[in-house]
């Protein structure tokens, strides 16, 4: 959909069926935003998240991603991270966490509800303030 887009700022937008819709984003800043399907962030580089939801189906979402800030914002896929790094989460609920946050590094939690098995597994430098489980 919007491969490898740089220097954007998106905002309102459905991503709806359709696998990899921001694959290989560079300094991308995405509000308002609902993604409905498979791999939504992959590879990208200096990404800010706020106010959108990471539906059920859009699990394996965020793969391969540095630098990467979400906010206020609902993830309801299992499988969400992995091997991704430079983390930062901050009010997000993660409905289904099931397998998430896989072989990860350098991951900053602050107000958030975590719910589901197997999460963080094999994950390094995770620091969290307000953190429920």
């Amino acid at each position: 959909m919007l491969y490898g887009v740089n220097n954007a700022e998106l905002e309102g937008i459905t991503f709806g069926k359709g696998e990899s819709p921001l694959k290989e984003a560079k300094n991308i800043q995405l509000k308002d935003s609902i993604f409905t399907w498979k791999y939504p962030l992959w590879y990208d580089d200096n990404v800010k998240v706020e106010n959108t939801t990471f539906e059920t189906m859009s699990r394996s979402g965020i793969w391969y991603t540095k630098n990467i800030l979400i906010k206020n914002s609902a993830l309801q896929a299992p499988k969400l991270f992995r091997r991704a790094s430079h983390i930062k989460l901050d009010n997000v609920h993660f409905v289904d966490a099931e397998e998430t946050m896989w072989t990860c590094n350098d991951i900053k939690i602050t107000n958030s509800q975590i719910n589901g098995d197997h999460f963080g597994k094999d994950s390094k430098n995770i620091e969290t303030v307000k953190f429920f489980v």
